[in-house]
């Protein structure tokens, strides 16, 4: 009799709707109304394979594109090639520069390469992923010796694009290239070889390779197993149109250089480079530099962040973020399935053409706007953020060390991809 009292009670005050949870119902079920399949064999080599260059890949309509992968491998030692060189961790997300993406006739947008690896790892379910992840986008490699071994010259990096995520619980629907007349186009752009290698005592820039052996785009695809199904053979796409809601949209990375800090001093940065529309968080990363120029302190190294004790942001004079005492970890980790870190590694120099790997955690911070909701497979919550447009920003900063610093920033937008008349455009 109690229990059957708290039910009526709680039946009668909750908001919610009544499911069975005991049965099978259309309530707990979901059915796939038009039957597909998963392909994973389309690949298409880089045309320019050098260091410092870029690349134009173009994918041809066909129905939905998701998953992106880039496979290289790097040429084998021969004469001095490698000596006194070392490899760091991820190395090849280091290595590139920026992709750009224009969907059909759509705007040309960038997405650098430090950029892509925040977007990955925020998207990673969990710490083990990460791990993996990091790992697949290039091992360390310590000596000449080990740069013999095929696998150690051999990276992947998941190409993290508005569209797709490499999130297994939240995956994203396909891109529907079908509404396209015009292809995707893909431009990877290389960074030079003396930004991601480490020199070791007495490296010499002659002893780099000036470029991939091999380099390759691997597509996953989902196409309907009954064509007829497709939107543009059963709606008149040149009078109609379809919306596709991005997760997340990463403008071009804001960066700024500043020199000559004290330890546990505020900083004030304005940040600049906001775009029209609503703005659902941004990620905040920054390493120590050795020269005006940004070169990091340990050369090739620009994954290792640096752990920030204070940050402050404040839009138009109102304060919407204040972390202290390196608060924004646990901040931050109230946004994100995973902490806003990864284990990478620092390089040292062994000595004999040698190197030694040392782990560290490179943080960074996610300064929130918008309520998080976030959905599981093929949904999409849209849940709006702030203005900031043509607003003044300022960040408040502290460094634990005495130096130089390069301070970066991501801003996420709302966003979506509007296809209509075999073209496409970003909504913002």
């Amino acid at each position: 009799m109690k229990d059957e009292m708290t039910e009526s009670v709680f039946h009668s005050i909750t908001p919610a709707v009544c499911i069975d949870e005991y049965y099978p119902s259309a309530h707990r079920n979901e059915l796939q109304c038009f039957p597909s399949t998963v392909e994973s064999r389309f690949r298409t080599d880089l045309p320019s394979l050098g260091f410092g260059s870029s690349a134009t890949v173009v994918f041809n309509p066909s129905q939905g594109l998701q998953d992106i992968i880039l496979t290289v491998v790097l040429p084998a030692p021969t004469g001095s090639l490698y000596t006194n060189w070392a490899l760091g961790k991820n190395w090849l997300a280091r290595a590139i520069r920026q992709v750009g993406l224009r969907i059909g006739g759509s705007s040309l947008f960038y997405f650098e390469g430090e950029q892509i690896t925040v977007g990955n790892l925020q998207d990673c379910e969990d710490s083990g992923k990460k791990d993996a992840l990091v790992q697949l986008g290039g091992a360390e490699v310590l000596s000449l010796a080990s740069f013999a071994s095929a696998s150690a010259r051999t990276a992947s990096v998941y190409i993290k694009l508005p569209f797709n995520t490499i999130s297994a619980l939240q995956k994203t629907f396909p891109l529907p290239t079908d509404l396209l007349t015009s292809p995707v186009q893909f431009l990877f752009e290389t960074s030079p070889a003396t930004d991601w290698f480490v020199p070791l005592a007495g490296a010499l820039v002659s002893d780099l390779p000036t470029g991939f052996s091999s380099a390759q785009v691997q597509y996953k695809q989902v196409h309907l197993s009954d064509s007829g199904h497709l939107l543009a053979r059963t709606h008149n796409m040149n009078e109609e149109s379809l919306t596709y809601p991005l997760p997340y949209f990463q403008q071009t990375t804001f960066r700024t250089n500043i020199q000559g800090v004290a330890a546990f001093q505020d900083q004030q940065i304005n940040l600049t480079g906001f775009r029209s529309g609503s703005v659902k968080w941004i990620n905040i990363w920054a390493y120590k530099y050795a020269d005006a120029a940004g070169a990091p302190a340990n050369v090739g190294q620009t994954g290792n962040w640096t752990a920030l004790p204070r940050l402050q942001l404040s839009v138009n004079g109102l304060v919407y973020y204040d972390s202290k005492d390196f608060a924004s970890q646990i901040l931050s980790l109230c946004e994100l399935k995973t902490p806003a870190t990864y284990t990478n590694s620092i390089i040292t120099d062994a000595g004999g053409g040698n190197a030694t790997a040392t782990p560290v955690a490179s943080p960074w911070i996610r300064v929130p706007f918008s309520q998080v909701a976030e959905s599981m497979s093929n949904e999409t919550n849209t849940t709006l953020g702030l203005g900031i447009s043509n607003s003044v920003v300022n960040l408040t900063i502290q460094f634990p060390e005495a130096g130089s610093y390069r301070v970066s920033a991501s801003y996420e937008y709302v966003s979506a991809l509007m296809f209509s008349r075999g073209s496409c455009e970003y909504i913002f």
